[in-house]
């Protein structure tokens, strides 16, 4: 499950994050992407999340326009409002958040809000549905398939990338293949596996990913590529 959480006030952004970790260490790993305000010409970028966590009075863009902004590009993401103002519940409804957290936002409040997105729209989190990648000797970094963009092959290795970082590991990109659910998760070029729920659109040469970056297609791969997109729909 990867958190979008965007507060400008260093003291309830504190907050706010410490209750996520505790909640995290309690349940599953989640991404986390922390920002202070959001700037117009980025908006795209933000629309692969799962979780919104929007102040509303934040510089830039404020929460409500972003919001709306959100709605728009992804349907299934769950926005919720953090605010010192209960009235604003009233100006909400475009963006249909799921929930309206008063400031300074209560544990039990937030951990119910996180328990019912895990419980009801991320499905079930058991250890099967994560994806185990070693790293090093006696590390393992465990990913949900959600949380993952692509898969990069890449000298000595491959690179996973998430919404939150790029992170490499020492295997063949013919092996991550393997542990990756096929339905979800092809082969776009012999040097990229993408997560098919996470592109927004392809053209010739290159697939356009709900963050904003683009990776290669290969001739070889442009047709099933295409198939495994109109399949979702």
């Amino acid at each position: 499950m990867n958190i979008l959480l965007v507060e400008d006030n260093i003291l309830d952004r504190q907050a706010i994050i410490k209750l996520i970790h505790r909640w995290e260490e309690a349940h599953f790993p989640v991404g986390l992407n922390v920002l202070e305000q959001i700037h117009e010409d980025n908006i795209m970028s933000y629309t692969g999340y799962d979780v919104a966590l929007l102040d509303i009075e934040i510089p830039g863009v404020d929460g409500l326009a972003f919001a709306t902004e959100l709605r728009k590009h992804n349907s299934r993401i769950e926005i919720a409002f953090v605010t010192n103002h209960p009235e604003y519940s009233l100006y909400g409804y475009g963006a249909h958040a799921c929930a309206y957290l008063l400031k300074p936002v209560k544990e039990k409040e937030l951990f119910n809000l996180l328990d019912f997105i895990s419980q009801h729209t991320m499905g079930t989190h058991s250890n099967d549905l994560k994806i185990c990648i070693s790293r090093g000797v006696s590390q393992q970094d465990f990913y949900l398939p959600n949380d993952i963009l692509y898969v990069e092959s890449g000298l000595h290795g491959i690179f996973v990338r998430s919404l939150s970082e790029r992170r490499k590991y020492n295997l063949p990109l013919v092996q991550m293949r393997k542990i990756l659910p096929e339905k979800t998760f092809v082969q776009c070029h012999r040097s990229f596996i993408v997560n098919i729920t996470k592109v927004v659109a392809i053209q010739k040469d290159s697939a356009i990913l709900v963050n904003g970056e683009r990776i290669c297609i290969g001739n070889k791969y442009y047709h099933d590529l295409k198939r495994a997109l109109i399949g979702l729909r």
